[in-house]
C-alpha cells in the first residue's frame, strides 16, 4: 500500500472518527438526551490532547522519514533510550488490528440483524462473520480508494440523518468520571491518533508539521460534530443500515491494510502476515467482545501516552523543536507542557474510568 497523501489522510481522519465514535462510546453517542457538557469537554480534549499528539506524530515522521516500526530504533538511539521503548510501535500495530476487528465485528452484527429482520434467514449466522472477514481482507487491497469511498458512504448516511432527524433535547448533566473517559476515548481512540495512520501522511509532504496536521484535525472535529448532532444514525432503515455496514467494511479494510503494510515493511513473510491479521479479526467471533473492546480502547489510549512520555522526557528538546519548526518560544513550550504532563495525566485518569466500567460489567 502506498503512503497516504494529504487528501487521503484527511478523508481517513473523518471516516475513522465517525465509525469508531459509534464503536467505542455507544452509551454517549446513541442516547436520546444530548449532553452539552460532555461534547464541550470532548472539544477541549480535541484541542489539548489530539492536536498535540498529531503534531508529535508529524514531527517524528519528519525527523525519521520512516513508518513507526522502522523509525523507533533510530529514535531510541538518538535519545540514548532503552530499546524497550520500541515496543510502543508493536502495541500500536496490535491496536490497529484490534480496531479493524472491532469494526468488522460490528459490520457482522448489523448484517445479521438485517438478515433476521428482513428475510428471516438464520442458517447463515454461523458463517456470516467469516464472510465479512473475507470481505474486509479483499477490500484492504484497494486501500488507495477506501478513504474516498468510505467518506462518500458516510456523507450518504449524514444525508439520511438530515432527512430523518432524531428528536433530541440538549441539556447539561452532572459530569462524571465515565463521561471524562468517554471524551478522551472519542478524542484519542476514535480519532486514531498515535497509531501511525497519520504518521505516513506526513511522510508524503514537505510542509511544516503544523500545516500537515491541521486539515486532519479539522476533519476529525467535523466528524465528531456530526456524531454529536445525531446526523450519523441508522434510523432503523434498511438503506441506512446497508450504507453503514459498507462504511464499516471500508474502515476495517483501511486499518487492516495499514497493519499489513507495516508487517511487510518489517520483512514478515506474506503467509505469516495474513495469519496474524486474519487471527486478529477472527478472535472477535469468540464470546469475549466486551473484553476485547476494553483492551482495544485501553491500548489505543496508552499508545499516544507512551509516545508523549518518550518524546517529552526522553528525546532532546532541540530534536523536536527543529522538526516542528516552531518560531514562537511560548507556543513551543506550551506544546511541550501538553505532551509531557497534560496528555499522560488525562489518559491515566481516563484509564481508571475504563477499568471501572469493565469491573462494573463483569460484576
Amino acid at each position: 500500500m502506498a503512503f497516504l497523501n494529504r487528501f487521503q489522510g484527511v478523508l481517513l481522519a473523518f471516516l475513522l472518527t465517525v465509525l469508531l465514535a459509534g464503536r467505542v462510546e455507544t452509551l454517549v453517542t446513541t442516547q436520546a438526551v444530548h449532553q452539552i457538557d460532555f461534547w464541550l469537554v470532548w472539544l477541549g480534549c480535541m484541542v489539548v490532547l489530539t492536536l498535540p499528539i498529531l503534531l508529535l506524530e508529524s514531527a517524528l515522521a519528519k525527523r525519521t522519514k520512516a513508518l513507526p516500526l522502522q523509525a523507533l530504533p533510530a529514535l531510541t538511539r538518538d535519545a540514548d533510550a532503552s530499546t524497550r521503548w520500541r515496543i510502543v510501535g508493536w502495541l500500536a500495530l496490535g491496536t490497529t488490528s484490534l480496531l479493524a476487528g472491532a469494526l468488522s465485528s460490528q459490520a457482522s452484527h448489523y448484517v445479521s440483524e438485517l438478515l433476521k429482520s428482513n428475510s428471516g434467514l438464520s442458517a447463515t449466522q454461523a458463517v456470516l462473520p467469516y464472510v465479512v472477514i473475507a470481505g474486509v481482507a479483499v477490500f484492504s487491497y484497494v486501500s488507495r480508494w477506501i478513504p474516498l469511498i468510505g467518506t462518500l458512504l458516510v456523507v450518504v448516511l449524514v444525508g439520511l440523518g438530515v432527512l430523518h432527524p432524531t428528536a433530541a433535547v440538549w441539556q447539561g448533566t452532572h459530569f462524571a468520571l465515565t463521561e471524562w473517559t468517554g471524551a478522551v476515548e472519542l478524542a484519542l481512540v476514535a480519532a486514531g491518533v498515535g497509531l501511525g495512520l497519520y504518521w505516513q501522511t506526513a511522510l508524503t509532504q514537505t510542509s511544516t508539521a503544523r500545516y500537515k496536521i491541521l486539515p486532519i484535525w479539522i476533519a476529525q472535529v467535523v466528524g465528531g460534530a456530526l456524531v454529536a448532532l445525531g446526523l450519523v444514525n441508522l434510523n432503523q432503515d434498511v438503506v441506512g443500515n446497508v450504507v453503514y455496514v459498507l462504511a464499516l467494511l471500508c474502515g476495517a479494510a483501511m486499518l487492516l491494510a495499514f497493519a499489513r503494510q507495516q508487517l511487510v515493511a518489517r520483512g514478515f513473510p506474506v503467509a505469516v502476515t495474513w495469519v496474524v491479521l486474519l487471527a486478529s479479526l477472527a478472535i472477535w467471533t469468540l464470546p469475549i467482545t466486551t473484553t476485547l473492546m476494553t483492551v482495544a480502547i485501553a491500548l489505543a489510549m496508552s499508545v499516544p501516552m507512551i509516545y508523549a512520555i518518550f518524546a517529552g522526557w526522553k528525546m532532546k528538546s532541540s530534536h523536536l523543536r527543529k522538526a516542528l519548526d516552531f518560531n514562537n518560544e511560548g507556543l513551543y513550550n506550551l506544546w511541550r507542557v501538553m505532551v509531557r504532563l497534560v496528555v499522560p495525566l488525562a489518559v491515566v485518569v481516563a484509564l481508571v474510568g475504563v477499568v471501572q466500567q469493565y469491573i462494573a460489567w463483569i460484576q
